[in-house]
């Protein structure tokens, strides 16, 4: 309960060289304050926000890439806790994530297998082709918060060459009702801007769509290494 003599000896860890980890962060409200008193080199994302994904994609991706755009700004280090599907995995890569920890990777193991897990495993993620709904909704937010203002004046270019146009055309979905409300999504940004209620009326409608429609691809069926890695 000694808040000072606390903070002093953590200092100290870290003055020895321990690299800190903030546990959930964006599970309380006290843990932006800690991360600007303690010398943290890592930030977990609690795994209670990555599982809520799947039932509210829009607001929870928006808000992971939030997260680890703000501790890349601070120069800490990402790990994205409940990874427990291909999907997420993507997402978390897409965003990109330094880290990530969950089931879809790998499962509590000996340290007899740990070896073998190590040399066996390989994922690849390529952000601008995503091969799931919620890569492609992660990699649509990039664009939003980031490309879109560099694709502003060509907004043909912007419509063909988005990450959420090839998985439309990956799942033969661009010719259907979603492919239309995609078109519709790119005039709005272009005309309206992302912020207005049109826009966010047919994104929303989008994310509908995409989340009610059968994926024929999973990440996990990849074979190629990526740059990320998997700590237990």
């Amino acid at each position: 309960h000694d808040a000072p003599r606390r903070d002093t000896a953590v200092q100290a860890l870290s003055a020895l060289g321990v690299r800190l980890e903030m546990d959930d962060l964006g599970s309380g409200y006290s843990s932006l304050l800690r991360l600007r008193q303690l010398p943290f080199q890592t930030v977990k994302i609690d795994q209670g926000l990555v599982r809520e994904a799947e039932r509210d994609p829009r607001r929870v991706i928006g808000f992971i890439g939030s997260l680890i755009r703000l501790a890349h700004t601070l120069e800490l280090d990402v790990v994205v806790e409940g990874l427990e599907s291909p999907a997420l995995i993507e997402v978390a890569m897409v965003l990109g994530a330094d880290f990530g920890q969950g089931f879809a990777l790998a499962k509590p193991m000996s340290a007899a297998t740990l070896s073998d897990w190590i040399r066996q495993f390989a994922i690849a993620v390529d952000p601008a082709r995503p091969t799931t709904a919620l890569g492609a909704l992660a990699a649509h937010w990039l664009w939003e918060y980031g490309g879109h203002d560099r694709d502003a004046a060509d907004p043909a270019r912007a419509h063909e060459h988005c990450a959420l146009a090839h998985y439309l055309r990956q799942q033969g979905l661009t010719d259907g009702e979603v492919g239309l409300v995609h078109a519709d999504m790119h005039r709005l940004a272009r005309d309206k801007g992302i912020n207005s209620a049109e826009y966010r009326a047919v994104m929303t409608q989008m994310v509908a769509l995409l989340m009610n429609a059968p994926e024929g691809h999973a990440v996990g069926d990849a074979q190629v290494h990526s740059k990320s890695d998997a700590p237990i």
